[in-house]
């Protein structure tokens, strides 16, 4: 019983890696759409709602590998 616990354990954690591992694409992704957004110039250079969510989902995707990063060190 406790070998099983520990198997499901082990394979939980790599999972778990693997899918913080998956998360690297889409921030980088992100963080290169606000780069490529800072770019702009003049009357294009404006905060709006597209540029808002970006920065949601940047904060929301580094939150949770911060949270991933914590459960697989425990």
């Amino acid at each position: 019983m406790l070998i099983s616990e520990t198997n499901a354990l082990n394979e939980a954690k790599r999972i778990l890696e693997k899918n913080l591992a998956e998360t690297d694409n889409p921030l980088h992704i992100a963080q290169e759409c606000l780069y490529n957004r800072e770019k702009r110039q003049s009357i294009d250079l404006v905060h709006d709602c597209p540029e808002k969510e970006l920065i949601r989902e940047v904060d929301l995707i580094k939150r949770c590998q911060e949270r991933m990063r914590n459960t697989v060190d425990r």
